[in-house]
């Protein structure tokens, strides 16, 4: 008699009972299933599987048991064996470490950023960074005689009262908003740059400047400059190109290593504040400004790295924008581009002291246009003294811009600094030299009415501490200083190029300015500040000739209390 054998998806043949093959068809049994592909049979259970005792392999061993297939003592010898098997296999998962599990993550998954306000959207990190500050502003005019009210370019208040102002410092707000990637081994990166203030803007008169007046009225807007947008594309040890609009590398290090900003530094007005404060501009460097440009920078070679760009040429805005020619030439003809070159090195450490090193040099050529010669007539007016009193005296005259329509003047300027910091301490050497290249803003003032170009110059000296990583206590002084034309002569000039004196009397000769600054870290992102700033200003003036001309002279004073966040 035979009895058949069913296991799940497998049939086994029949074998005679309680015969010695009974036992031989056991153990073939048993072989015959380990080859079997299904794991579950002959491998020791995973932890969270049944335990041994209830695996397919011990109710095989029953079912055997049950059919007389196998014998008691079959049995209980093939249990120790499996038992004994099953015990050894576990204790060597035991001894093995676990494995970390391989995430392979979709290309159109979304993760935060560690480090940084953003996150990865498949290939593409997008960043957000940016700044938020609000300062109160105490400012304090000079109210003696001799002031340099009605001075181009003269930076110290000449209001009539003391004033005070709610207004950002010399940053407005900022929301930069940055995306980059990797493309074929080159990385690529876009970025957009909006920079708010939070006081109300003039909504008429001369555009487009952060120099223009606020209009502390009901209904205002405060606006939106949008200074950045550019895209760069580099490869490690080719460099990087930058096309779009973004910083210029004239006087760039010069702002960015200047404490005030971020403080407040020169008011630039506090009774209608504009955007933004002025900082040390004009007042040791002329500002780098947002310039549309075509740059490249070169990779670091032993902490030694250059830079070259071509820029949008600027025009003067004094006769431009503020529509004050007899101050100096338009010049907007814009026959080539500005050049700008830096030369940059980060020198080695040296007994934990490390130091910057870095020049720059900016030329333009500024062409006669025929829409330059429109405005040649000016009236002219000046005080004079017949007798010890003073006597109005005005009329007007041609001009006499010396350039003929399709020629040109050529500006150039150099700067150099370097920066050194040891511990807690920080120093700030800077200076420039410029001849056609204005002060405080590039090209302003840039020349003289009749198109010759006007010398400049300018530094400024800067320390700071940090104590136990909380407080910084800095201070700073620095000046700016703009030259005649030519050879100052009698009313028309003594020579060609020569300035007249009654242009010259009422445009800048120097500002400068004493910082004291100190801040404390409230957190890793908000600093409060408190700072005092005493302004000085002096415009040209003098005896020139047979005529004698008072020089201005002016002076400030500002207090601020405020905080500033980066994020």
């Amino acid at each position: 008699m035979t009895k058949a054998l069913f296991v799940p998806h497998t049939r086994i043949g029949v074998c005679p009972a309680r015969s010695w093959f009974g036992g031989f068809c056991a153990l073939t049994l048993l072989a015959l299933l380990c080859l079997v592909p299904t794991r579950a049979f002959c491998q020791a259970p995973a932890p969270a599987q049944v335990p041994a005792a209830a695996s397919p392999v011990s109710d095989l061993l029953d079912v055997l048991l049950a059919n007389g297939t196998i014998t008691q003592q079959q049995y209980d010898a093939l249990k120790l064996r499996f038992a004994a098997r099953h015990e050894a296999q576990m204790a060597e998962q035991a001894a093995q470490p676990a494995q970390p599990v391989q995430m392979v993550m979709p290309a159109n998954v979304v993760t935060a950023m560690d480090n940084a306000v953003g996150f990865h959207v498949g290939r593409f990190d997008l960043t957000f960074s940016g700044d938020i500050n609000g300062f109160y502003v105490h400012d304090r005019p000079d109210r003696s005689a001799g002031s340099s009210a009605g001075c181009v370019l003269c930076l110290a208040s000449n209001s009539a009262v003391a004033n005070s102002s709610i207004r950002n410092g010399l940053l407005p707000g900022d929301l930069t908003i940055k995306v980059a990637t990797k493309e074929k081994g080159y990385d690529v990166a876009f970025t957009f740059g909006i920079w708010p203030g939070i006081s109300n803007l003039m909504t008429s008169g001369a555009g487009g400047l952060n120099l223009n007046a606020g209009n502390p009225s009901g209904f205002g807007t405060a606006g939106i400059d949008f200074r950045q947008q550019y895209l760069t594309v580099g490869r490690r040890g080719l460099g990087t190109f930058k096309f779009g609009r973004d910083l210029g590398f004239f006087g760039q290090e010069a702002l960015l290593n200047d404490m005030t900003l971020l403080g407040v530094g020169t008011t630039n007005g506090n009774t209608g504040p504009g955007s933004v404060s002025l900082g040390r501009i004009g007042v040791g460097y002329i500002y780098t400004d947002w310039i549309p440009q075509i740059s490249y920078t070169s990779p670091s070679a032993h902490g030694l790295h250059a830079a070259v760009g071509v820029f949008t040429p600027m025009s003067d805005v004094v006769p431009t924008t503020l529509g004050l020619p007899q101050y100096s030439a338009p010049l907007t003809g814009h026959g080539q581009p500005q050049f700008q070159a830096k030369l940059a090195y980060a020198a080695p450490k040296i007994g934990g002291a490390k130091t910057n090193f870095w020049a720059n040099y900016i030329t333009q050529s500024m062409e006669a246009n025929d829409s330059d010669y429109s405005n040649d007539y000016i009236s002219e007016c000046r005080t004079v003294h017949v007798h010890g009193a003073p006597v109005q005296s005005c009329r007007s005259r041609f001009q006499g811009l010396n350039i003929a329509p399709g020629d040109s003047v050529r500006a150039n300027g150099v700067d150099y600094g370097m920066n050194l910091s040891l511990g807690g301490a920080s120093f700030v050497a800077y200076g420039y030299n410029g001849w056609g290249i204005g002060t405080e803003g590039l090209f302003f003032l840039a020349t003289s009415p009749t198109g010759a170009t006007r010398p400049s110059q300018g530094y400024y000296l800067q320390g700071t501490y940090t104590v136990a990583k909380k407080w910084t206590f800095g201070a700073s002084y620095g000046q700016s200083n703009l030259s005649l034309a030519g050879n100052p002569g009698y009313w028309y000039g003594d020579r060609p190029g020569g300035e007249t004196m009654e242009n010259s009397t009422h445009i800048i000769r120097s500002n400068s300015s004493y910082v004291g600054q100190a801040r404390y870290a409230l957190t890793s992102n908000v600093t409060l500040l408190g700072e005092y700033t005493h302004m000085r200003s002096e415009s040209q003036g003098g005896q020139r000739g047979r005529w004698v001309v008072s020089r201005g002279i002016g002076t400030s004073d500002s207090f601020a209390l405020g905080s500033i966040a980066f994020f």
